[in-house]
C-alpha cells in the first residue's frame, strides 16, 4: 500500500495502481491508466494524452467525479458497466 501524496508521471507506459488511500497524481502521454484505490477513496488527478482511463471504486465509496477529454474525443462513461461496479455509490 503506497502511503503518502503519490506523483506518476511516465512517457509512453501503462500504470496499473491499486490499494492506495492517499492523494495520487498520475499522467502518461501515451498509455491506459488503471486506478482501485482503497477506502478511504483518496483525491485522485488522472491525465493520459492517448489512452483510457479506468477507474474502479469499493463497493459504499462516496465519491465526486469530473471528466474531460479533448474535442476530438469526448469522455464516455458507461453507465451500465459503472452501476455494476459501485453498485451502492453516493447518485450522480
Amino acid at each position: 500500500m503506497a502511503s503518502g501524496p503519490v506523483r506518476l508521471i511516465t512517457r509512453s507506459r501503462d500504470i496499473k495502481i491499486g490499494r492506495f488511500s492517499q492523494t495520487m497524481t498520475v499522467e502518461t502521454e501515451h498509455g491506459n491508466i488503471e486506478l482501485d484505490p482503497g477506502m478511504p477513496v483518496p483525491a485522485i488527478e488522472a491525465r493520459s494524452g492517448a489512452g483510457n482511463i479506468e477507474l474502479t471504486l469499493p463497493e459504499k465509496a462516496a465519491f465526486q467525479l469530473s471528466a474531460t477529454a479533448s474535442a476530438a474525443m469526448p469522455p464516455t462513461i458507461s453507465a451500465s458497466r459503472f452501476r455494476k461496479r459501485v453498485s451502492d455509490a453516493a447518485p450522480l
